[in-house]
């Protein structure tokens, strides 16, 4: 099928202004920058119609805009098979599990069909620990870490929900050496122990010195 954002970038350049300064600027497009890749000719090959070539700070901060016709192969888009990806998103994405599979084209693990039992290295911090009492004291005790690390930022701050959402998704096996020692290989066993229900275990965990993730 035939999938394209109706607003892409294709080219832009860091400048450096002093205060009252003014440069001119000058992007280049070329073929590719209108192309999709063709499975049939294994090639990247130009897309015709209208486009609206536009300057801006953001997708919705457009300053320029101008519009070139372009010729090239004939697509449509696959509003009939996809109508998730081509409605209005203003909200966020909201793309059903259907349509996402069917994109893709083929099937991969879901982890988040996981239950107690199935936690392992690959589950990721924010499903382990919410699936015990122990998890959810620790998860606790990350945020806290967090708001002392970034207290004098606001709590929407970009950086601190970026860290934020970046261990709560993140699988347990990567964030042994991520977190700067936050979160050792140690208390990752005892929190996927503790999530499978598996409490005798977590508690000899407390006494071994040496823990190897792949046990």
């Amino acid at each position: 099928g035939f999938m394209r954002s109706a607003i892409e970038l294709r080219g832009f350049k860091k400048v450096f202004l002093n205060p009252g300064e003014t440069k001119e600027v000058t992007i280049i497009l070329n073929d590719r920058s209108f192309s999709i890749f063709d499975v049939k000719s294994n090639s990247f090959k130009p897309v015709k119609g209208v486009y609206e070539i536009a300057a801006a700070a953001s997708v919705k901060d457009i300053r320029l805009s101008e519009s070139i016709e372009i010729d090239g192969i004939t697509v449509e888009p696959d509003l009939d098979i996809y109508p998730d990806y081509h409605k209005a998103q203003s909200g966020g994405m909201d793309i059903s599990e259907d349509q996402f599979y069917k994109l893709l084209n083929k099937d991969v693990p879901r982890l988040r069909d996981r239950g107690r039992g199935d936690y392992d290295m690959t589950s990721s911090f924010g499903d382990v620990t919410s699936s015990s009492l122990f998890g959810r004291l620790v998860m606790g005790i990350v945020n806290i870490a967090l708001k002392i690390m970034f207290k004098d930022k606001p709590k929407n701050d970009p950086g601190m929900m970026m860290v934020k959402m970046t261990i709560k998704e993140g699988a347990l096996e990567g964030l042994i050496s991520t977190s700067a020692g936050m979160i050792s290989a140690k208390l990752c066993k005892i929190l996927i122990y503790n999530a499978n229900r598996q409490y005798g275990k977590a508690f000899l965990q407390l006494f071994k010195k040496d823990v190897n993730i792949k046990e």
